[in-house]
């Protein structure tokens, strides 16, 4: 079975849609309408600069980082303090190729406070970051254990994959 990834992300929002997120939801939701905002903003310049050749297959947000899935890479910009990010950078302002990962095609991808977690094509997962203050990575590390990850997520304080065959890892 092939794995394909569940959700296509592109970024042609009208330019009133934060707008009718904010009358839709609430003023409690004007930042996340801002973030969004400057998400777009972010990855428009990222395309200008050919950096997304190829369709985006995924996105994912924490609370100060975001990751882009692309299928033949993994970018990443934002804070980093711990490693979040799949390099070594406090803060990176445009999206940077996390090179840990080019030779994985990546699919989906999770984002937590200070962590990271992506899956591949091939059902592999890795994570990077740090998670709860007990174990920190600078770099992708691949999960030992996990085999044919299929969608993975992630929380304040914790990260989960879950495979083809319906187990889940936490």
């Amino acid at each position: 079975e092939e794995l394909r990834p569940r959700l296509g992300y592109e970024f042609n929002l009208p330019q009133d849609a934060s707008l009718a997120i904010i009358s839709q939801l609430g003023v409690a939701r004007c930042r996340a309408a801002r973030a969004c905002r400057g998400l777009r903003a972010a990855v428009a310049v990222a395309q200008d600069l050919g950096a997304f050749r190829h369709r985006v297959l995924a996105l994912a947000a924490g609370a100060g980082h975001t990751v882009v899935c692309t299928g033949d890479a993994l970018f990443s910009f934002g804070r980093g303090n711990f490693g979040q990010l799949g390099y070594a950078a406090e803060s990176q302002t445009t999206p940077r190729v996390v090179a840990g990962l080019l030779a994985e095609d990546v699919v989906a991808a999770a984002a937590s406070g200070f962590s990271t977690l992506v899956c591949t094509a091939e059902g592999r997962a890795y994570w990077c970051g740090r998670l709860d203050g007990q174990h920190s990575s600078l770099v992708p590390g691949l999960l030992g254990g996990l085999e044919r990850a299929v969608e993975v997520a992630a929380g304040a304080k914790h990260l989960l994959a879950w495979t083809g065959s319906g187990e889940l890892y936490t």
